[in-house]
């Protein structure tokens, strides 16, 4: 686990599906998949009950777990979220076409989500990645991708580094002005052209969050 301060891990275990086998996914489609959406969205709500910040809050997720987490996180209704971790993973379950039945719900159809995946997969291929964040792109989710040669179904330091990048970025982005305040200049704008904010005509720390508040980062 990534030793980040200030943050809290929540680990569910997937169901047994007769065995000892453990999946997210029942019958495709079926009343299975559905309750491991509303699993989900009722850990959210009650870390939001706890009072943690919505925008604090990420779901992420390996293989199985990507897809689930990425498609509870983009339908989570109440709130937007801080942003969503997909690793080694796939859009729709088994037997589904890409992105059919994909929710998005108003309140997350901006929501981050990064991708990782590694170019020697065997069991999820790098294409089923690729093909995840091109249907997320064309529903306007914006979507990072991060590749990682000669990795197979595991993950990687350059995954992990990314992955803390991605959170600490978000979390500063959440603290509004005061978690900006707190970069230097030149971090500030990598952040400002991370996020699609035009830097032009910014000339010192000040003229950056002066964008940024234009900008409503």
């Amino acid at each position: 686990l990534l030793q980040l301060p200030a943050l809290r891990y929540i680990l569910p275990t997937a169901p047994s599906r007769g065995g000892v086998m453990r999946s997210w996914f029942g019958s495709v489609g079926g009343a299975e998949d559905t309750r491991t959406m509303d699993y989900v969205h009722h850990l959210i709500r009650v870390e939001l009950a706890r009072g943690v910040q919505a925008k604090r809050v990420f779901v992420g997720g390996f293989s199985q777990g990507g897809c689930v987490a990425v498609n509870a996180a983009l339908s989570f209704p109440d709130t937007a979220l801080g942003g969503c971790i997909a690793a080694s993973t796939f859009l729709s379950p088994p037997g589904v076409a890409v992105g059919l039945g994909l929710t998005i719900a108003e309140a997350n159809r901006r929501l981050p989500v990064l991708c990782c995946h590694g170019d020697a997969d065997p069991a999820v291929p790098l294409a089923s990645g690729e093909a995840l964040v091109k249907a997320l792109r064309e529903r306007g989710v914006p979507t990072e991708l991060r590749i990682y040669p000669r990795m197979g179904h595991a993950y990687c330091p350059g995954e992990a580094a990314d992955v803390a990048s991605f959170l600490q970025k978000r979390m500063l982005l959440a603290e509004g002005a005061m978690g900006l305040q707190q970069l230097s200049a030149r971090r500030l704008k990598s952040l400002l052209q991370e996020v699609g904010v035009s830097t032009v005509g910014c000339l010192d720390k000040d003229d950056f969050l002066e964008r940024a508040v234009q900008a409503g980062v």
